[in-house]
């Protein structure tokens, strides 16, 4: 987009104003600034960063204030992402500034980090003039003969560092050289190196499945014809949906465009960086949150300037500046890490990627075992296209598995018999098992074997967890830890009982029963620093390790061919929860972890511990049966009293503050302004106290709205808001198409 010579400007700050800041574009910026140039502004007192959105004609506010000045960064936001986040910042009722700041990443929006300089050397004389002057140096100068006889092998530029290193030499025999006329150091920018200079062997297509080859076709008509659409391809852990992947955005790098692969959690992006990488090698980029601010920097740019041309990450990936855009892939869509939760914007990667496809006309591939029902119902009613793969590639057999009762265990118990056996038979042929447990920590909570009282959180209404390695107490809501209790803060006895069970007791318990069992464990608590996933996921891969233990992450996406037993150790975590999408949420977790097991030539089996065996998402998921689960669970949420999605859409407005009085009545408040308003097929739950009911001090009240349309939601809320003005110690969250409802 041009620059303007308009006299005024639009900018939509680095702040949740809540309403559009016009200022004055003073003469010395007229003809410099376009839509998406970053200015400073002043915001009352203070002066802060923003984005310009447009540039009105004239404006309705009487005084303005003039920009202070454009941010020479080099970067303008890209039309095509600012149009995606004013559509975000309507949808899901958010700042459009505040947007702006998730869309494009800190470290692209400020000012360019100082580049990454290597100092470079290269032959200055012809080979003949080289090979005459190394003979005679070898006698008088032998280091600089051997930096020239690395220089002779060598075609063009090498770097200095590897230069002394092969040569034996220090940088002084190079400099010598230089001075001779014989060698040129020069400085060079290079991009700052993500994938730590790990070398991928090249791969080549696969022949496909004809079930593979029947997705692939289709899909490739929708490019061939200009007429992309949304594809859900669902095919069984193992059936190679990967290659599927691979093989389209093949073409739709043929055809000039570029691509978005985006993984829900970072512990899979080193191996889907490993799968492409391997196929496209640096047309690849990678962006996600691990990455340094110079990282993240030189990424961006390298996507920006066309020099790569597929962005792979997390959900943050989807915004990744392509403007030839042809194909995003959602791999495995069901996964509610692509769900924002804790700030605003509270977007859905997996339904922003929809929308971006469908503005910039391309194609969307959902990939997953187990799909999300809002996914499902969509292929099911046609909107979206829906391609099965029933069948492991090569014919492999899906894994056996076995529900064990663990009611019927006698004595309290983490390993049932069953599962112990099986694991010790492992041990003696030299495959791998993992272990999945969705609770991190030792013990799940602390109990008074006098008055049956937990221990408690002091800042939250959820129970602490026990650390073993820590020694101390554990709140996993808001982080804070306390030394361990000798007696009971409510009945003040001495007798406290741990209860419940986490991965580190999962991990301690095994080294006693299984005898030279070598152990890994993979979660929030073990992947705290940079590329420990990688780290943790190649030691196991390379077989340093028989069992793995793990929470969620290790249950997604994972292809670890040695891997033929997996015991789920509590399959019930999820079934206790206030939340109508427990069932969902078991079913998912069982499948895609049982989908580790049996990858390679081994078939492989699955152990689910359960005390609820006859839950129809156990049952179903130990059978491998998603449509019979979809059956049963979509009918369930039909209730004509009050359903849920995928019949309805949902909002969640939260109130929390540390005056449960104001709170409550805040909420109150505006529930009443909302039924008072146009509620046309609209139906509101509420308020009532949130299922957590305090989380860091803070008391949470929370209500529902339910609809078929969502804007007729957000524009009631709106309408609503528009009328009240709560207390400064209030805070309000509006969560659009919620997944996470405690």
């Amino acid at each position: 987009m041009a620059p303007q010579e308009s006299k005024y400007a639009q900018v939509a700050v680095d702040a949740a104003v809540g309403k559009r800041l016009d200022y004055v574009v003073p003469e010395a910026l007229r003809g410099r600034l376009r839509v998406g140039s970053r200015v400073w502004v002043p915001l009352g007192s203070r002066k802060v960063q923003g984005t310009v959105t447009a540039f009105p004609q004239k404006s309705s506010f009487p005084k303005l204030k003039p920009i202070l000045g454009a941010i020479d960064s080099g970067f303008v936001v890209p039309p095509n992402l600012l149009r995606l986040a004013r559509w975000i910042a309507d949808y899901y009722m958010a700042d459009l500034g505040v947007t702006l700041k998730t869309v494009v990443p800190p470290s692209v929006r400020r000012p360019s980090p100082p580049a990454k300089k290597v100092r470079v050397v290269r032959r200055a004389v012809t080979l003949d003039e080289t090979r005459d002057a190394c003979i005679e140096r070898r006698r008088r100068a032998p280091k600089q003969a051997a930096v020239l006889d690395v220089l002779l092998n060598t075609t063009g530029e090498i770097l200095l560092d590897e230069l002394c290193v092969r040569a034996d030499a220090s940088a002084a025999a190079v400099k010598a050289l230089e001075k001779d006329g014989l060698a040129k150091v020069a400085e060079k920018r290079i991009d700052r190196d993500v994938a730590r200079g790990e070398v991928f062997v090249r791969t080549e297509p696969k022949v496909l499945t004809p079930a593979q080859q029947a997705a692939y076709d289709a899909i490739v008509k929708q490019l061939d014809e200009n007429a992309p659409r949304v594809n859900l391809l669902h095919g069984v852990t193992g059936s190679g949906k990967t290659e599927v992947y691979l093989q389209v955005m093949a073409r739709v790098l043929e055809r000039g465009k570029g691509a978005i692969v985006l993984v829900p959690e970072i512990a899979l992006t080193p191996q889907t960086i490993e799968r492409f990488k391997a196929r496209f090698g640096d047309l690849v980029a990678v962006l996600h949150h691990r990455l340094s601010g110079g990282e993240r920097h030189d990424e961006w740019r390298r996507l920006a300037e066309g020099r790569a041309r597929i962005a792979v990450g997390p959900r943050s990936a989807v915004f990744a500046p392509i403007e030839r855009l042809g194909l995003i892939v959602v791999d495995e869509e069901h996964e509610t890490t692509y769900k924002q939760g804790d700030t605003a914007p509270r977007y859905h990667a997996r339904d922003v990627a929809i929308v971006r496809a469908s503005f910039e006309g391309a194609i969307v591939i959902l990939g997953s075992a187990t799909p999300s029902l809002e996914s499902y119902w969509n292929a099911a009613r046609g909107k979206y296209e829906l391609f099965e793969l029933d069948e492991r590639i090569d014919g492999r057999p899906m894994p056996e598995v076995r529900v064990v009762d663990l009611a019927r265990e006698k004595g309290p118990t983490v390993f049932s018999a069953e599962l112990l056996n099986a694991i010790e038979d492992r041990l003696k042929k030299g495959e791998q098992t993992i272990l999945f447990l969705n609770r991190r920590g030792y013990a799940t909570t602390m109990k008074c074997r006098a008055c049956s009282a937990v221990v408690e959180c002091e800042r939250c209404s959820v129970s602490l967890t026990y650390h073993k390695k820590r020694d101390r107490l554990v709140c996993h809501l808001c982080g804070a830890s306390v030394p361990v209790v000798s007696t009971c803060p409510k009945c003040g006895a001495g007798a406290m009982l741990y209860r419940g069970v986490g991965t580190q007791k999962v991990e301690r318990m095994l080294y006693k029963v299984v005898e030279g069992a070598r152990l890994l464990r993979m979660d929030s608590d073990t992947t705290r620093a940079k590329n420990a996933h990688a780290g943790i996921l190649g030691e196991f891969k390379a077989g340093k390790a028989d069992v793995l233990v793990g929470t969620q992450m290790i249950a997604k996406g994972l292809d670890l061919p040695n891997v033929t037993l997996v015991g789920v150790v509590v399959a019930d975590t999820a079934l206790g929860l206030q939340d109508f999408r427990a069932a969902e949420r078991t079913f998912q977790l069982i499948t895609q972890v049982a989908g580790r097991a049996g990858r390679g030539e081994v078939p492989g089996e699955v152990i689910v511990q359960t005390y609820r065996p006859g839950s129809y998402a156990i049952r179903a998921a130990s059978r491998h049966d998603f449509r019979t689960f979809y059956n049963e669970e979509v009918e369930k949420r039909r209730n004509p009293l009050s359903p849920y999605p995928p019949h309805v859409h949902m909002v969640c407005v939260t109130f929390r503050g540390p005056d449960e009085k104001k709170v409550r009545a805040a909420a109150e408040a505006l529930a009443a302004a909302c039924e008072k308003g146009d509620r046309a097929g609209v139906e509101l739950l509420g308020p009532a106290d949130a299922p957590i009911a305090r989380a860091e001090r803070e008391h949470r009240v929370q209500f529902f709205l339910k609809s078929t349309r969502p804007s007729r939601m957000t524009a009631l809320l709106k309408a609503a808001l528009d009328e009240m003005k709560f207390p400064s110690t209030i805070k309000l969250a509006v969560d659009v198409d919620p997944v996470d409802l405690m």
